[in-house]
């Protein structure tokens, strides 16, 4: 398939489904306010990294063996759900004989959080296998779906004066809903070209290298999650909820990146091409500007604009987000560059630069105690994006491209690189 084909396909499925988690978002900050949206995205933070730990990343490796068309779908589902059982097992055993601290990291809502849990587990596997076998429009459809659903509900259930509580169950039961609808689209769609009756013999390779990615990406998850804790701890309610907000807005605009990662992934791992470190050089350029712009934007209206969306109780939004964006470039760099480097299989390189980024989180974040506030979080923040982004560029250099300078030469091979079939 032709490499603009897959890109525009993802990006344009992508867009539709941040549309619309951007919607579900809104909607429970109008809904509640900027405290219980903390607690929300506190929560979610936990479910992530239960999911990230007790999933093992093995999506990365479903990915890796699909584009060499060395793995089956029965396999794919079979490890999946071994996988899946295995967490829902450990966390009952931790329900059982840890009751407080599963309160503690549940905040009381159990079966929703078991669903949170599973649906996130199998979005994150169906979704990778889907992609792998380039079926990049049916699994951001079928996840747009859940998320219009999930906002009627919402929204019918918060106008019959139910409280906040029932809004997010009704959030976690969704996401339980669309890894339900993934796994359907899995079994049923045809694809002999990636999946065929072929399966890894030893599985040790599929946990050896998804081990690896897990290392990269436990690491990655401190980068983007560990200052949670700290806002969550040595902040009010209402700055927490600010800060995290602020964080899941900023994701946004490293979206684009992250709609591209899979396809840079296929294209790194077919090894077909000599052309694809050019792409990325180029698109890193045109980041460059994009995030320039969108600086200078949010420092002129973004605060207005936010309180109108969001509510009077985000007005210290704007300001977190202006401070996180030059490390959000560089971040958007990262997620080109990990892909990139996963595919040829040099993981090693990823998992250095998100350790030297946690390593800057955790100390730059226990120094600021003694007169900790959100701007001082997003500055370290953005400052360990940054490392991390400027390691993997580092690295992309010593591959003979030239980064950020715009040359004549660059476009062409830019152009021509999209009409290149992979």
């Amino acid at each position: 398939m032709n490499i603009t084909k897959q890109l525009m396909q993802q990006i344009i499925a992508r867009t539709f489904l941040v549309i619309s988690s951007l919607l579900v978002n809104i909607c429970l900050a109008r809904f509640t306010n900027a405290a219980e949206i903390g607690v929300l995205l506190y929560i979610t933070a936990i479910g992530a990294f239960i999911v990230l730990v007790g999933g093992m990343s093995l999506e990365s490796a479903f990915t890796y063996y699909s584009v060499q068309k060395a793995i089956s779908k029965k396999q794919i589902i079979t490890l999946s759900f071994w996988q899946l059982m295995g967490v829902i097992f450990l966390l009952i055993l931790v329900q059982i004989f840890f009751p407080q601290y599963f309160e503690n990291i549940s905040h009381n809502y159990r079966v929703s959080f078991y669903v949170f849990i599973a649906g996130t587990l199998m979005t994150n596997y169906f979704t990778a296998a889907l992609f792998a076998s380039q079926h990049f429009i049916l699994p951001n459809l079928l996840q747009t779906v859940g998320n219009i659903a999930c906002i009627i509900f919402i929204s019918i259930l918060y106008f019959n004066n139910k409280p906040a509580q029932v809004l997010f169950k009704t959030y976690f039961y969704f996401a339980g809903l669309n890894g339900l609808l993934l796994f359907m689209a899995l079994v049923f769609i045809k694809n002999e070209q990636i999946f065929n009756n072929q399966q890894v013999k030893n599985k040790q390779l599929i946990y050896r290298y998804a081990l690896q990615a897990l290392g990269a990406n436990l690491l990655f998850f401190l980068v983007y999650r560990l200052d949670y804790w700290f806002v969550q701890k040595f902040t009010s309610a209402t700055d927490a909820g600010n800060y995290m907000q602020a964080s899941k807005l900023a994701q946004i605009f490293i979206l684009i990146p992250q709609f591209m990662a899979p396809v840079i992934f296929n294209a790194s791992a077919m090894k077909q091409d000599n052309k694809l470190p050019v792409f990325i050089n180029t698109i890193i350029q045109l980041f460059f500007l994009f995030f320039l712009l969108v600086a200078l934007l949010l420092w002129l209206f973004g605060n207005a604009i936010i309180i109108v969306v969001f509510g009077n109780s985000f007005s210290k939004v704007a300001n977190v987000m202006l401070i996180l964006m030059p490390g959000l470039f560089f971040l958007a760099g990262l997620n080109l560059l990990s892909a990139y480097f996963s595919g040829l299989n040099k993981i090693s390189i990823n998992i250095k630069g998100a350790a030297m980024a946690a390593l800057i989180t955790l100390v730059g974040n226990m120094l600021i105690i003694p007169y900790y506030h959100i701007h001082w979080a997003a500055a370290i923040t953005s400052f360990a994006y940054a490392i991390a982004g400027m390691w993997s560029l580092y690295h992309f250099k010593k591959m003979n491209v030239d980064v950020f300078f715009f040359k004549k030469l660059d476009w062409r091979k830019f152009t021509l690189f999209f009409r290149t079939k992979y």
